[in-house]
């Protein structure tokens, strides 16, 4: 199991990509012991074969359904609205419209481009620090895999045969939470930023209704994908499904921002990114499984039991280990 951990890390360090160094790893391991070289194919396809993962590819399609089909830009138009008059209000536009994507993409990256593609211009021009602007954009994509629906929380209930609803459900407090302690930094920071982060714009209840009211079919998307989930109603994949029916729906005849001709090229995108999405679960369940098989989950978890016995800095070391270990995955 050394093995297999030092290869992880050394792939990690070197760059390599993810997928690469769980599959490596885990191969590299197998191939030097007395275990099967045949469980590698065995446990990919074990990964993979699951109706729940389908919804994947239904969420990344309608993530992009959402970024080219005007539901990001109506929902930027209402967080212009809803705190476009506070200072550095970009900054706060920018992570209100985060969690609104969130909550209709289920991807980090798909919010991240649709927020950033549209923001970052505006922020230059206003004279807005890129550099933490572009930092905030990242750091409001990161609301995408919290707030529900999530592909993320799609992948670890599949993998840790968790109910995907209760997953969506813990979601949603953490991740407005997420989105406050972003909003205050950004106000403190623009506080001090000087005369480009002070708008003069002021709050209008008109325009605040009229946006609310373009964007209200997008918002009535999370309420349909994760009210259907909670009360029976579809499962995550035919809730997925549904995100892409009602997508194409309201980017085609309500918004009317795209058209059966920019179908197959979404459709190809959509495929590139789930396949990538795809090999990284079909790898990691190979690296999963050997790690169960050696018993290393209860070996860091007693190891952190004896380092402490209160519980606060029990979860402490453990957002420390998963912080070090996001920052290369």
């Amino acid at each position: 199991m050394t093995l297999t951990l030092v290869a992880f890390l050394v792939l990690i360090v070197l760059g390599a990509p993810i997928v690469f160094a769980l599959g490596v790893s885990a191969a590299l391991t197998i191939s030097t012991s007395d275990i099967p070289i045949s469980i590698i194919s065995q446990r990919m396809y074990a990964g993979l074969d699951s109706f729940t993962i389908m919804a994947i590819p239904f969420f990344v399609l309608a993530g992009i359904i959402m970024e080219q089909g005007g539901i990001a830009k109506r929902i930027i138009d209402f967080s212009v609205a809803l705190v476009g008059w506070i200072t550095g209000s970009l900054l706060l536009v920018a992570t209100v419209a985060g969690i609104g994507m969130a909550a209709v993409s289920g991807s980090g990256a798909a919010s991240t481009a649709a927020i950033s593609s549209i923001m970052l211009t505006e922020m230059r021009e206003r004279g807005y620090d890129i550099d933490f602007s572009a930092g905030l954009m990242a750091s409001a994509g990161t609301l995408g895999p919290v707030i529900p629906p999530s592909i993320m929380m799609v992948v670890l209930a599949t993998t840790s045969n968790l109910s995907i609803g209760r997953a969506f459900l813990g979601g949603i407090l953490p991740g407005l939470l997420m989105a406050l302690a972003i909003m205050i930094a950004c106000y403190a920071y623009a506080k001090r930023g000087g005369d480009a982060y002070r708008d003069t714009e002021t709050f209008s209840l008109g325009r605040l209704s009229r946006t609310f009211l373009a964007a209200g079919p997008a918002f009535a998307m999370p309420v349909i994908i994760v009210g259907g989930i909670i009360g029976g109603i579809f499962t995550p994949t035919e809730a997925a499904a549904v995100a892409v029916f009602c997508g194409l729906i309201i980017s085609i005849y309500v918004y009317k921002e795209i058209g059966f001709r920019d179908i197959p090229p979404m459709l190809l995108r959509a495929a590139s990114i789930s396949a990538a999405v795809m090999m990284i679960i079909a790898t990691a369940s190979v690296f999963s499984w050997l790690i169960a098989s050696q018993n290393v989950p209860s070996m860091i978890a007693n190891a952190l039991h004896s380092a402490t016995s209160s519980p606060l800095v029990f979860l402490l070391l453990m957002n420390l280990l998963l912080i070090f270990i996001g920052m290369f995955m």
